[in-house]
């Protein structure tokens, strides 16, 4: 099975399964505890009818694997998403996002050092993680459903990274099959991403802002 990775924006590594926590109960300041028409996980299909509205939208939370997401019905389009992407400002001149992106290089690296072949998922309008990971010796592509082809797509990979790429995931479960079905056997998945703090912390986490 490929191994996991799980980064925290410029945090600690937690390596393993996602794990699940117990709720904080407290209201946060404009965010509203509801009950509303429930539907299946996007990630486990178990079914979620608790949640949150915070922002003009509603927020459903699986209690089985603890998954915070947005109905179907209430999802960005593909055309707002992606105005919403164009507007982020991850280019080489911000040194503390080159700086970030050495981190996952170095942390491949460290946890794969075998790894040549390297895909990055979700590499946004400007790939800039795939040029580093090409001046460091890797064959390396990049793939986003917004910005390009899935020509580049060629499997098996040693390496699939994922910077701030899961919380975006409409249909979480699809992309993390696909993404295991890219790497090889003993491939190595690295995620970067900000988990949840729970219900009553929803104000504090700052994906719940974003498409």
């Amino acid at each position: 099975m490929p191994s996991i990775g799980v980064l925290p924006p410029r945090g600690r590594v937690f390596r393993g399964s996602f794990g699940t926590r117990r709720p904080d109960r407290r209201l946060a300041r404009g965010v509203g505890r509801i009950r509303m028409n429930g539907e299946n996980c996007h990630l486990c299909g178990a079914w979620a009818e608790d949640g949150n509205r915070f922002q003009k939208r509603n927020f459903l939370h699986c209690s089985a694997c603890d998954l915070v997401f947005v109905p179907a019905a209430e999802q960005a389009s593909a055309d707002q998403a992606k105005a919403r992407y164009w507007r982020h400002r991850n280019t080489p001149e911000d040194a503390g996002y080159a700086a970030m992106l050495s981190g996952i290089i170095e942390l491949l690296h460290t946890q794969s050092p075998t790894a040549r072949r390297v895909l990055d998922y979700g590499s946004g309008p400007a790939p800039m993680l795939v040029k580093l990971l090409r001046e460091s010796g890797h064959e390396a592509a990049g793939y986003d459903p917004h910005f390009t082809s899935d020509t580049a797509m060629t499997p098996p990979f040693d390496a699939v990274t994922a910077v701030e790429t899961f919380e975006h995931f409409a249909e979480p479960r699809r992309e993390v099959e696909r993404i295991l079905g890219l790497l090889r056997p003993d491939g190595c998945l690295l995620v970067q991403t900000l988990l949840h703090a729970g219900l009553g912390r929803f104000a504090e986490w700052w994906y719940a802002r974003g498409p």
